[in-house]
């Protein structure tokens, strides 16, 4: 809880999909950068978990 009620929690979720949906969108047309597809989004969110684990990992190891 950061101070937030559930409403001003869920108005502040809605407005960071917003923000990443115009990037996106500016993205692609003015960059060329297409869109992702549903499953090119979970092997990156898969990649990026594994990833976070493995430096997850090296703090700990670097902190004992």
């Amino acid at each position: 809880n950061a101070g937030f009620s559930w409403f001003k929690a869920l108005g502040e979720f809605a407005h960071h999909w917003k923000v990443m949906y115009e990037i996106g969108r500016y993205n692609n047309r003015h960059n060329g950068v297409r869109y992702w597809g549903n499953r090119e989004g979970y092997l990156f969110l898969q990649q990026a978990r594994k990833h976070a684990a493995i430096l997850e990992k090296a703090d700990r190891e670097i902190l004992i």
